[in-house]
């Protein structure tokens, strides 16, 4: 678990962006049912199609080491092709503009499917995702005294402290609503603490076993500072899918 690293390592995208942040889900397999179908199958021959270059690397939440064979698509939305991370972690491919959400899935590698709402303008995109393996997603439920239920799914919910946005939030309180699953949770000098009750340097918090649906919003507080949606590049709200991970930041000034 990171905090206060590079902005390389925390998902921020190229030209500044903030993307992903850390991310946290559950442990055991994910739910793999309807994935392909769900996310969009690599499509072969497709010809070309229309739309925005997004690019960036794909890089595992311990380590901060590019992850090689990781499938992004464009989430239910099978007319726009995939691709697959190369063996730098980087990847790159064409999406439609407007609101959307990206799928960052197993492909080759065992990652816990995530999900990143994201709104795309006309210009190429560029964004950093973190992550997450099986084995320590486990391991992070454990730690916060909670065991993963597959038929639902996980929030991370990561402030960022503006402008560089390359440093969490620390000190602060995290929600979403509808209130669903257990949560928040947070990092304690990096490390899954059940007994913390603010954000950790890396400006985390993670909501567990959320009952899945559609229109879920996210705030941070902390006395002094104001977070916000970053609208110039996520929707206001987000969806909560079994077996994924959704992963939102959040912008804070103080």
């Amino acid at each position: 678990m990171d905090g206060g690293v590079d902005p390389a390592d925390t998902g921020v995208a190229p030209d500044g962006d903030a993307g992903g942040g850390d991310a946290v889900d559950g442990g055991g397999d994910p739910v793999d049912g309807g994935l392909v179908e769900d996310a969009g199958a690599v499509v072969v021959d497709a010809g070309p199609v229309e739309g925005t270059q997004m690019s960036g690397t794909v890089r595992d939440f311990q380590s901060q080491v590019g992850v090689p064979g990781v499938r992004v698509c464009v989430y239910e939305q099978p007319e726009f092709p995939c691709t697959t991370s190369d063996q730098d972690g980087a990847y790159s491919l064409i999406v439609p503009p407007g609101e959307l959400v990206m799928i960052f899935d197993q492909g080759e590698n065992p990652v816990i499917p995530q999900l990143m709402p994201l709104i795309i303008g006309e210009a190429p995109f560029g964004w950093n995702q973190i992550v997450i393996n099986q084995q320590a997603s486990g391991m992070m439920f454990q730690l916060w005294g909670q065991e993963n239920d597959p038929t639902k799914g996980s929030v991370a919910v990561t402030s960022f402290v503006a402008p560089r946005e390359s440093d969490g939030l620390q000190g602060a309180v995290a929600a979403i609503d509808p209130v669903r699953g257990a949560g928040p949770f947070y990092t304690a000098n990096g490390f899954p603490s059940a007994g913390a009750s603010v954000t950790d340097t890396n400006g985390l918090a993670a909501f567990l076993n959320v009952d899945p649906g559609e229109g879920f919003t996210a705030t941070v507080t902390k006395e002094g500072w104001t977070c916000e949606v970053p609208s110039d590049r996520e929707p206001n709200s987000f969806p909560v899918v079994a077996g994924h991970l959704t992963s939102v930041t959040r912008r804070c000034t103080e």
